[in-house]
């Protein structure tokens, strides 16, 4: 009987969609028209990346997300609304970042560094041209593609071709980069976000037959231009504002979608929404809250070390006596906290309203470095930890890096930033005489995480030189050739204290181990699974290898739900 009444209940809505969506265009905008408010839950056993991973078509019929199932790369999927099934689209493994055409017969996606295009119909795929990291496209009326890269946004005709610059990111490196471009009404001109070095983002007019731009608002999400109006996200919710066109220039108030709160994405990854005329998609979802819990070796369950909380960094003693983390301490500042292990004992060490973040140990555990960013840029501390003295600040520049390690001799830091042109590199910064930051790695790809031995000797770091993010391992100081360690997709490298040994993260949430036999020159075994760490993002490891940190997530079944509102825009009349 249940399960009568549920397909009932089935056909019902689909014939409801089937009418909705086949009604003439101008109707859902009427005055009369009211919004219809349903969820979609994403395919079974599949996880969707936050950000701008799904988009709706122009029409409003379907929609498409990028998302992956255990022990498989992001795919595409796409479900039309009257339908009740998604469909798994081939030929798009490493799929990211989905966008229409504007006819909705063609999806153009990022994947191994190119962008590509799909024909939903036929599902045939075509590789368009390189791509870089790729954050972000718009498909035009003109059949133009503009899309985001490493230097700027390009344009280029969907058919393919060679990409022509539309926009440069400031050679003053004020900006940061440019990302998530949005076509307007007329095919020529698109707003696009100008995200800034000290984190901070604006909204800008580009156009495809120049080089230049107007900015038109300050501190906004990423933007799109639907149904006469600019949406955008704002601290979580959707809101939207009047723009001329004509003039490049916004008008009028900001209004706010009621109803349409807690909207997931970032700056970097994407606003979690996408919209046509008469539909209007999102994905709930906070700052994602994990909790600190060991794991043996065999993977059981040992302990916790912190309740759940929004981390913005952790780092496990070398003595594996104390751990450091980042977390918040209100909406606009985060501080570096210290748990002993054995004792449960707990203090702050920072207590400044910056957003302190990346703790990393000195070799010896007596210092603990940081970054510090504000809105006069980012910087990076050292501070005492017995007695909470702050070091002289060691570096400041307006761009946003992350510390991933101190080398054994004290002298150096390894961190990680972002360059307009090569996007990721890694950089050493010394402790000591100029302080003058160093590139070790700063190639087309993306070189992060990078982790030295604790000889000293050797570094390993994650790279998508392949296209794919792989672990690698080269000398240091930088000579000779490189190692590739991890072969189906790594991340986060960790040595173990006496350096025989490497783990990362696989790209199906499993933390693998490798053998490692360092001479003149570098040979590793295989990959191994230890143990299931779904989820996580990150782990540290003790100094023998037998005890894991992992910073899991706290389940949200939100996490797994598509907000759809139909109608979205005569809200906008009331």
């Amino acid at each position: 009987m249940i399960a009568a009444a549920l397909l009932v209940l089935a056909i019902v809505a689909t014939r409801f969609f089937s009418r909705f969506l086949q009604s003439p265009r101008h109707e859902p905008t009427s005055a009369h028209a009211t919004p219809v408010r349903f969820t979609l839950t994403l395919p079974d056993d599949a996880e969707m990346a936050n950000g701008a991973q799904f988009a709706v078509s122009a029409d409003g019929t379907q929609i498409v997300i990028a998302a992956r199932r255990a022990g498989q790369p992001p795919r595409l999927w796409v479900r039309r609304l009257q339908s009740l099934e998604w469909r798994e689209m081939p030929g798009t493994d490493g799929a990211a970042f989905p966008f229409w055409s504007p006819d909705s017969r063609n999806i153009g996606f990022f994947a191994d560094r190119r962008l590509k295009r799909i024909d939903v119909a036929n599902s045939l795929t075509q590789t368009i041209c390189d791509a870089g990291s790729g954050q972000g496209g718009t498909w035009g009326t003109q059949d133009v593609i503009v899309f985001a890269h490493d230097s700027g946004l390009s344009r280029v005709f969907a058919s393919g071709g060679t990409p022509v610059p539309v926009t440069t990111v400031d050679g003053s490196h004020v900006q940061g980069a440019h990302l998530w471009p949005h076509f307007l009404p007329d095919g020529r001109r698109f707003v696009y976000l100008v995200q800034k070095a000290n984190d901070e983002a604006a909204t800008a007019v580009g156009q495809i037959d120049a080089i230049g731009s107007v900015r038109i608002a300050e501190g906004r999400g990423p933007t799109a231009f639907v149904a006469d109006v600019l949406l955008f996200s704002r601290g979580g919710t959707l809101a939207t504002q009047q723009f001329d066109p004509t003039g490049d220039k916004l008008t009028g108030e900001v209004e706010t979608l009621g109803g349409v709160d807690e909207v997931a994405g970032s700056t970097t990854a994407g606003s979690a929404f996408s919209a046509s005329s008469t539909v209007l998609v999102y994905r709930r979802g906070k700052e994602p809250r994990r909790q600190l819990t060991w794991f043996d070796r065999t993977g059981r369950h040992v302990d916790v070390v912190e309740k759940p909380d929004e981390y913005a960094g952790f780092a496990l003693s070398p003595d594996g006596r104390r751990v450091a983390f980042a977390r918040r301490s209100d909406e606009e500042a985060s501080s570096i906290w210290l748990r002993d292990v054995a004792s449960d004992r707990l203090y702050r060490l920072t207590t400044d309203r910056k957003r302190d973040a990346f703790p990393i140990w000195s070799p010896d555990a007596s210092r603990i470095a940081f970054t510090s960013g504000g809105s006069d840029g980012v910087s990076v501390h050292a501070i005492v930890v017995d007695t909470g003295e702050k070091d002289d600040e060691l570096f400041r520049s307006p761009e946003s890096k992350r510390l991933t390690d101190w080398s054994l001799d004290g002298r150096f830091l390894i961190y990680t930033a972002r360059s307009p042109k090569t996007g990721m590199d890694l950089w050493m910064l010394p402790t000591m005489g100029d302080r003058k930051p160093q590139p070790l790695y700063q190639t087309p790809a993306n070189e992060s995480q990078g982790r030295l031995s604790p000889d000293g000797r050797w570094i390993a770091y994650a790279s998508d030189e392949s296209g794919a993010g792989e672990v690698y391992v080269r000398a240091f100081p930088p000579s000779g050739g490189r190692w590739q360690i991890s072969s189906r997709g790594g991340t986060h490298p960790r040595w173990r204290g006496d350096g025989r040994e490497l783990f990362f993260l696989a790209t199906d949430g499993q933390i693998m181990a490798v053998d490692v036999t360092a001479a003149s020159t570098l040979r590793s075994g295989d990959p191994q699974r230890l143990l299931d760490v779904r989820g996580a993002d990150d782990f540290a490891v003790s100094r023998d290898g037998q005890r894991f940190l992992v910073p899991l997530s706290v389940d949200d079944a939100r996490d797994r739900q598509l907000h759809v509102v139909l109608n979205w825009a005569s809200e906008l009349r009331r």
